[in-house]
């Protein structure tokens, strides 16, 4: 996996230089250069609150439409993504992946805690999106959000799916149930999208928590109103999440 710093000089988005929304303040945008992954796959590390992930997100394949991630400043709205959820920042730059992109099953790993909480904020953005959570079991402790649906176990069958666009939550899944998940974002037109959460062997659409590397400061890009927070629980100010 290359980290590196990215080749000096690179092309950098169109809308680094882009306008705040009225009621903005545009910080002086110090963001260097967008991190590497734009036009192909993206296998890159972003800072969070929980510390840093290791995000792993496939390419589209020549013709096969927009990418499935982006890099934005800080203060822009969310992308137009199906299920959009911003997962951290790199470089200054607020990272966002389509949920609705994935290919059979997105997995969370890392210490079992620590990847139950990222999944469960994940579950959370796609919610406040107005899409449905359901919930397998007792994956996100006793007590749900208001609006969430629990479900005592995996489903066996297409007739048995969520209705809705959302996302379907789970612990690791092994054999018959394992196979059915990875095919229900396909049976569903990719409305429905299974998280699997905790130890597992990565998928190719994957977020590894990694707790022990801490949160280092991060460049500030753009300034969204005072006291707003974005999806990633990070500070509106774009600063150290």
């Amino acid at each position: 996996m290359d980290r590196s710093a990215p080749p000096a000089d690179p092309v950098v988005r169109a809308d680094a230089a882009a306008q705040p929304d009225p009621g903005r303040t545009a910080a002086v945008p110090d963001t260097g250069p967008v991190p590497p992954g734009i036009d192909g796959g993206l296998d890159t590390e972003v800072t969070s609150p929980a510390g840093t992930l290791v995000v792993r997100v496939p390419g589209v394949a020549a013709g096969g439409g927009q990418p499935h991630h982006a890099w934005q400043i800080p203060a822009q709205p969310r992308p137009s993504m199906r299920l959009p959820v911003r997962l951290g920042h790199r470089q200054g730059w607020a990272l966002w992946v389509d949920l609705a992109g994935t290919s059979d099953v997105f997995t969370v790993t890392g210490p079992v805690e620590a990847a139950r909480h990222r999944a469960r904020t994940l579950a959370e953005q796609v919610h406040t999106a107005g899409h449905t959570v359901t919930v397998i079991g007792d994956l996100f402790g006793p007590d749900l959000p208001d609006g969430w649906v629990r479900r005592a176990a995996f489903p066996t069958g297409e007739a048995d799916l969520p209705d809705g666009t959302g996302v379907l939550c789970s612990a690791a899944l092994s054999g018959t149930e394992l196979a059915f998940a990875r095919r229900i974002a396909a049976l569903t037109g990719h409305r429905l999208v299974p998280i699997v959460v905790g130890r597992a062997l990565r998928a190719r659409w994957s977020v590894t928590v990694r707790p022990d590397v801490p949160a280092r400061p991060d460049p500030v890009a753009a300034v969204a109103p005072a006291g707003a927070a974005h999806g990633d629980g990070s500070p509106a100010d774009g600063g150290t999440p």
